[in-house]
Order: structure tokens, then sequence, then C-alpha cells
């Protein structure tokens, strides 16, 4: 099992204009976009979509991408700490990034990662072996091997601009 890197700085969660594209953090006026998104690109049902959401409110932990008021990208940041060695390193744990189908390709992706971005790392969870190539394509380089407890899925992160990073888990 791999841990990637990128060699991306810390980035706030603020909005950022895209060509005609708009990284913004979400509201509670987009969840329904956000959930219709989810459900798009995921296929979750509604009620888990709800409990996750109820957990991690919008508004606290997602980043969308809007064409207008259209949403065609998210990306939900949540706060996560790692011990390394005694030491605690604070971050970001990506899930569920998604792209419009018709809307993939221009960069939003990246984008919203690159936004995402703060702290000392942040961390990955690709749910398919596929995910490899999408990472490597938005600039993840393999970084070291992860210990036999993470055996599937992989786990990514990258380094922030902080004196401390985790060079290991």
């Amino acid at each position: 099992d791999r841990i990637w890197r990128t060699p991306r700085g810390t980035r706030t969660m603020t909005k950022k204009a895209l060509g005609t594209f708009e990284i913004v953090r979400a509201s509670e006026k987009d969840l329904p976009c956000v959930k219709g998104l989810w459900q798009e690109i995921f296929g979750d049902d509604e009620g888990f979509i709800d409990r996750f959401y109820s957990a991690f409110p919008v508004k606290d932990n997602t980043l969308v991408a809007k064409d207008g008021e259209k949403v065609v990208g998210m990306v939900n940041a949540l706060d996560c700490k790692l011990r390394y060695k005694n030491e605690i390193f604070c971050g970001k744990y990506i899930y569920a990034l998604a792209v419009s189908e018709k809307y993939r390709g221009r960069g939003i992706a990246r984008e919203l990662l690159e936004t995402a971005e703060e702290g000392s790392f942040v961390l990955l969870v690709p749910e398919t072996p596929d995910l490899f190539d999408m990472y490597a394509h938005l600039g993840y380089t393999e970084k070291t091997q992860a210990d036999e407890r993470f055996t599937r899925p992989f786990l990514f992160f990258t380094e922030g601009k902080s004196d401390k990073s985790v060079s290991a888990l």
C-alpha cells in the first residue's frame, strides 16, 4: 500500500475563481444540489447522505464548484489529526470528491483539492484502485510505504507548509 503526497502548500477554504467556475464554501442552500451530485456520482441512498451531513454540516466541511448557481463539483474536507511519534499533526481528510460527468476535464477536481488543503497534511482514502491514476494526474506522487495495518484501501496524503509534516503513518 502506498501513501502519496503532493508539494502543494497550505490552502484556506475561501472563494476562488476558476474561469467561469467558482470554488466556494457550501451553504445550507446548496445542500440539495450537493446531495444530488453525491447520489449521481456515488449512488448512495439519501438516508446515508443525510446522516453524513448531520454529523459533518455542509456549511463547515464542504466546498463546491459552481457554474453560476449550479453545483458541478464538491468535496468534503473534514478536520482530522494524526499522531506520529508522540506528536499530533492537524490536517484534512478528503471525503467524496465529485465532479459532474459533463464538467470533467476542466480542472475542477484539482481546484477543489487544492482549495481544501489545510494544515500539515491531506489524507485521502480512494474507494477503488483505479483512482490511483486520477490522483497521480492531480499531482500526487509516492511518498513511502504504509505499514501492514493499512492493506486496503490505499492511503494518500499531502504535506502542508508547516514545519512539522508526517513522513510515515
